[in-house]
């Protein structure tokens, strides 16, 4: 429970916190029987069905249920809820969507510029860092996902290239659209005819019905 806490204080974003909730878990432990006298109990079948339920932080919310030897009578462990409504979460764009929702304006912006996606899957992200990424982005972002889905996140720093940034696939998506607007003949003709002319932005239009002729007043 300690080496936990450790863990938890340090990638916690509010470490005090965290750090409160762990000592308030060895509280709750301290009143259990000493661990050998569980142990000789469950396996002499003389165990008295324990119920224990200590408060457990949004990083803790997941810790596997223990399980009893065979014969032995099981203890009433209380599960975990089960994360409800939980947002799935595919691909980087998803994850700068809900930092949005969920007010957190810095922490999107880093999705969307510092973070190239290696690997994306239940519970797990990996990404390489840009430079300018802070350091406790794999941190701060790992205890939002949990506060935020209700589930356990491990997000880890990998050294393998990666995916382009959000806002970098933006950029080349943008540039590419351009590239294919400038092959068209009539626009060709256009930057021919005004040399340093430059495309600053393709928008679709819609092409709004043509309004119906106004009937003839009769003088």
């Amino acid at each position: 429970m300690l080496l936990k806490g450790l863990f938890e204080v340090r990638d916690a974003v509010r470490p005090i916190s965290a750090c409160e909730m762990a000592l308030i878990r060895l509280a709750y432990a301290a009143e259990l029987p000493p661990t050998d006298r569980l142990v000789k109990d469950l396996m002499d079948g003389n165990a008295t069905p324990v119920r224990t339920q200590a408060p457990t932080s949004a990083a803790s919310s997941r810790a596997p249920m223990a399980s009893a030897p065979k014969g032995a009578p099981a203890l009433n462990m209380v599960p975990a809820p089960a994360a409800e409504n939980a947002p799935t979460l595919r691909a980087l764009e998803d994850i700068a969507l809900l930092a949005q929702k969920n007010g957190a304006p810095v922490l999107k912006v880093h999705i969307e510029n510092d973070m190239h996606l290696v690997k994306l899957e239940a519970g797990r992200l990996e990404f390489r860092p840009s430079p300018r990424a802070p350091r406790s982005l794999a941190g701060d972002l790992q205890q939002k996902l949990r506060d935020w889905t209700g589930a356990r996140w491990t997000v880890s720093i990998s050294n393998e290239p990666g995916q382009p940034t959000l806002a970098e696939a933006k950029k080349n998506a943008k540039a590419a659209r351009i590239e294919s607007v400038m092959q068209a003949p009539v626009v060709r003709a256009v930057l021919d005819r005004f040399p340093g002319a430059e495309i600053a932005a393709v928008r679709d239009v819609t092409h709004e019905d043509a309004p119906l002729p106004q009937p003839e007043m009769d003088e």
